[in-house]
């Protein structure tokens, strides 16, 4: 590998880790807004129709990052729990 190469595959990872990190800092602000929000502190306790999550945590991940399932059928298993 010429060193063009290697300082642009460089580049590359270093982007790619900046990205995930801010993916993560964006998944934990998103759970602090529903703990926030509901007082639910636990969303692996309330079960999920999703395909791919047994319970809303899994459900919000997997939507996060894989577009499965859909934001409107999360906020109404989220408004379901925070009504127990």
């Amino acid at each position: 590998m010429n060193t063009k190469s290697r300082n642009r595959i460089k580049i590359q990872i270093e982007r790619a880790r900046a990205a995930y990190v801010r993916y993560e800092k964006a998944e934990r602000a998103v759970f602090q807004a529903i703990e926030d929000g509901t007082g639910i502190t636990d969303l692996s306790d309330f079960s999920s129709n999703a395909e791919n999550a047994p319970n809303i945590e899994q459900a919000i991940a997997c939507y996060i990052a894989h577009g499965e399932y859909g934001v409107d059928n999360i906020l109404d298993e989220l408004e379901a729990a925070d009504a127990t």
